[in-house]
Parts: structure tokens; sequence; C-alpha cells
């Protein structure tokens, strides 16, 4: 028999799964810095198809989790001062960090809050994620994104 303790926190699980889909993380590995970094300048190139302009190695995994799209913004909503703010709920399972980037319907979402979310008796079971759209036009990133899943779909 299950103690309420495992009861609850499966409950957790189970909640965030009937709300969940798939969707794509991207780590950026910043222990190797990307060949297309300027030297001078520490810059990335923003088209780069290795690092997908983040400057780093890079590690891309398949995750699952449920999300909430929010907007922030002033007193006045505009589109210069309104920003969409996405809620995350994922599994504790996968191992997420700041500045992780989320893969999600062809958008880039960038990872600046990431809570640990803890059930009864301090065990952790999930992560509450706070991302918002990554600045600038990112068509070469998400086509090169692209390009990179397919290549590996294929073999």
């Amino acid at each position: 028999m299950n103690s309420f303790k495992e009861r609850f926190e499966q409950g957790i699980l189970n909640s965030i799964e009937r709300c969940s889909y798939d969707f794509y993380i991207v780590h950026p590995d910043k222990n190797y810095i990307c060949t297309c970094t300027e030297h001078a300048t520490k810059q990335p190139d923003k088209k780069c198809k290795k690092c997908l302009g983040t400057g780093y190695r890079i590690k891309i995994y398949t995750a699952r989790g449920a999300c909430n799209e929010t907007m922030k913004g002033g007193a006045i909503m505009s589109t210069q001062t309104t920003s969409i703010t996405r809620m995350y709920y994922i599994p504790y399972k996968y191992k997420l960090q700041e500045d992780d980037l989320i893969i999600d319907d062809n958008t880039i979402y960038y990872i600046f809050r990431l809570e640990k979310k803890k059930a009864i008796k301090g065990d952790i079971t999930h992560y509450e994620v706070t991302a918002t759209k990554r600045n600038g036009d990112h068509t070469i990133a998400i086509n090169n994104f692209n390009n990179i899943i397919n290549k590996y779909k294929k073999g």
C-alpha cells in the first residue's frame, strides 16, 4: 500500500501529466565555447548551425511538461511594453538549468527562473519554470534547430 506521501507526490505528477505535451530543451554547456565565438568581442555568430547562436556547445533533448502562457507588462499594454511569459511545470526527472532554452512550437523561450517545487517532507517533485520569448528574430536559429533535429530523426 502506498503511503499518503507517495500518493500526494504521484497526484502532483499526474496533474502535470494530464496537461503535458512534448517540447525540446537546449542546454548550452558553458564549459565549451563554440568555434563561432569571436575571440575579441566574445560574441557568438547568431547564424551558427552548431550552437544555435548561444556561443556554447549545446545538448538537445526532448522533455515533457505542462505550460501556461501569461502576458507581462506595464499599466498600458502595448506590443513594446508587453512580453509573453510562459510558466512550465516539468517533472524533476529532467535536469534543467537557468539559461537553458525551450523550443516549443517553433518558438525559442529562455529560462530565466527555475524553482524546484517540493511535496510532503521536502521531496522535490517538479520544476516551476518561468521562460520568456527570446529576443530578436530567431528564424535562422529555428531553421538550424529543425535541420539538426531532422538529421537525427533520419539517422
